[in-house]
Formats: C-alpha cells, structure tokens, sequence
C-alpha cells in the first residue's frame, strides 16, 4: 500500500480540544525508517534484555496456558524475532502466526525452526493492515506494541486493526488494558542542563565573525520540544499523578488519533513544577492470572525509563495549591504524536509547551530531592 498523510497536523493548539478531529492519519508503512530499524538484530536484543518486559509477557503467558493458550490459536502482532509467539508455543498453543512488517521476520524465522518445522508456528512478513489470511481467526492476539508515553511508534493502533480483523468473538488480547499517567516534578538541575545550557551557544554575539543571538529564542523552543527519555525518582514528584485508562477490547483506532489527559493535582509541598513526567502500565487480564507490566518511577526500569516534558517557564506551588491542566496528544505522519501541555496553579500562573514525541532527547540522570 501507498501511505500518505490524510489529515493535516495542526500547528497551533490553542483553542482545539481533543475530540475534535479522529481522522486517521496514516502510519507509513514499508518501507521506512521505522521498519528499518525494528529490522537491525541489536535492537531485539535491547528487547529481550529488558527483563521486566520480556519477563512480564513470558509470565503472563506462561501462568495462563493452560486455559488461554493450550491448543489456541494465536497471533504475535509484530513479532519482532519471534520470543513472544515462542512462548505462546511452549505454553501449548495450536498455532502461532508470527506478524512482522520489517527485515526482523528473516531473523524469526531462523530463531523459531523448530516450532516452524513442527507445524505450530507460522512467520509472515506483512503488515498487519494488509495480512489475508481467509477462514483464520484467533483465540489469543498478543503484541508488545507500546512506545514511550505508550502511544509512541503507533504499535496500538495496528494491535487494534488486528483485533477487528481476526480476534474471535470472544478471544483474548494480552494486554488486555493500558493506562498512561502524567505527574508534576520538580528537579533543579533539568532545566540548566538541557535548555539553559545548551541554548547559552546562541547568545554568542561573535562566533566566528557571526551573531548568534537571532536564533536564540528559536534554539530554546527547539530544546524545549524535545521529551527527555529518562528515569525519575519518585521523591521528585510534585503531584500525585492523573491517569486516562484504555480498555483494548474496546478502544477503536480512531480514539488513539487525538488522546486528551486531563491533570488535576494537589502540591505535595512547595517547590517549582518543572514540567509533566509520563509513564505507562498495561494490564495482562488472563483466565487464571492477571498482572501488570509498569514502567512507572520507583518501579523496575525498563527500556522505556519515563518521559520528562518541561514547561516554557516554571511553576512555583505552595503545598496544598492546586494544580490542573491537560495533555494533548495527537497522530501525526511520523509514526508518533504532536503534544501540548498546558498547566495553571491557584497562584493564577500558567505555563504551557509542545512536544514532538518522535525527536527525543535522553537524560540519564534521575534526579533527586533527597
């Protein structure tokens, strides 16, 4: 299929609430960078080092079998190398279909042979939106599709496709729920390393014979719409976090094109709000066992770590002052999400930022009020 944009991602926010525009805005299919990458063999190896992801899905899969797995049916939406349909097949699954769009099926296909050869499982190199496969329908879909803030990567949404195209009446999804949170932190050393100092380069009146300082304003923006992929202390939140729930059973592909988050806090003490943090959990809702998968701060890491958004300017909060807003999120071209963020106080102060969630940058350093 020829993937083009079909909807337009606006540039301006104000004004816009989220249920506004659910046009769909196609993900790009292959080829593109996306698939690219998700075809190079060390990133799969990222993904199975991440033990508390891998760990959660072999888990929940494992404890389940007997019911929701021995002699099924089962799909392994983007499968990367194949590890989670294996699962499927050491807890006693009929037949796994393994789907995956990018070069990485080739490398599924050498690390699942024996199950191949066994007749339990089946590669196909296809994008799920595409896939024919007449007269089959599954008892279980399994993907591990969620990206930074959950959304990131527009994975769920291709979950989604499969599970109108090929779920059974009744068949099971794992994961079954998702859950995306956003908290107020305050850390005082963020903001100078990736803004302020950085940004300081274009205050240069005489670089080499240039002035700089035009672009100043610009390159404080750019630093600012970048999310910083990261862990977090939980000593640095400021706020207990806001939560938005998906139910997958019932969540349509159209719901995931604009997602507002409402956030309504209370100061947990004085201090100045730098920005929203975000993290994600998804819920594993098995017949004999039910569990979570969490990437929130104090939690195991995991490779997705938490996502720090900063605000334009500060918010100064005295404990026990409210604190409200909302996040947007919205689909755009790039296989990723355009976001605004707006937050007020009760001291009448407002601040507000956007973000582009497919240019992350990375800040290794959790930070801490201890």
């Amino acid at each position: 299929m020829n993937w083009m944009m079909v909807a337009a991602v606006p540039s301006n926010r104000d004004g816009m609430t989220a249920s506004e525009d659910t046009t769909v805005v196609a993900r790009p299919g292959a080829p593109c960078p996306y698939f690219g990458w998700y075809g190079f063999l060390p990133q799969h190896q990222n993904l199975l080092l991440d033990h508390v992801r891998t760990g959660a899905y072999r888990n929940a899969v494992q404890r389940n079998g007997p019911v929701d797995f021995l002699d099924q049916v089962v799909m392994d939406c983007g499968c990367g190398c194949g590890a989670l349909g294996l699962f499927a097949v050491q807890a006693g699954a009929k037949r796994v279909y393994a789907v995956e769009a990018s070069r990485a099926a080739e490398h599924a296909k050498k690390l699942c042979w024996k199950a191949i050869k066994a007749n339990k499982m089946v590669v196909l190199q296809a994008q799920v939106e595409e896939l024919q496969l007449e007269g089959v329908r599954m008892d279980v879909i399994l993907c591990e599709g969620m990206g930074n803030l959950l959304l990131h990567e527009r994975m769920m949404e291709s979950f989604l496709v499969a599970r109108d195209r090929f779920l059974k009446p009744g068949g099971k999804m794992y994961p079954s729920r998702a859950r995306l949170h956003f908290a107020p932190f305050q850390d005082p050393f963020l903001r100078q390393a990736v803004v302020d100092g950085p940004s300081a380069f274009w205050t240069n009146g005489n670089y080499l014979g240039l002035d700089l300082r035009p672009l100043h304003e610009a390159a404080v923006q750019s630093y600012l719409s970048q999310p910083l992929i990261g862990l977090i202390e939980p000593s640095s939140l400021l706020g207990a976090p806001s939560m938005h729930e998906f139910d997958l059973y019932k969540t349509c592909e159209e719901d995931l094109q604009t997602v507002r988050v409402p956030v309504e806090t209370i100061a947990l003490r004085d201090g100045l709000v730098e920005g929203l943090v975000g993290w994600f959990d998804v819920a594993f809702d098995g017949s004999n066992w039910q569990g979570w998968l969490s990437t929130a701060p104090g939690m195991p890491p995991t490779h997705w770590q938490q996502v720090k958004c900063l605000l334009t300017a500060q918010l100064p909060v005295t404990r026990g002052d409210k604190i409200w807003g909302h996040v947007d999120m919205k689909a755009n071209a790039s296989r990723s999400y355009d976001v605004w963020i707006t937050l007020r106080t009760e001291k009448d102060e407002r601040s507000s930022v956007s973000i582009q969630l497919q240019n992350p940058g990375y800040y290794p350093f959790p930070g801490t009020l201890d």
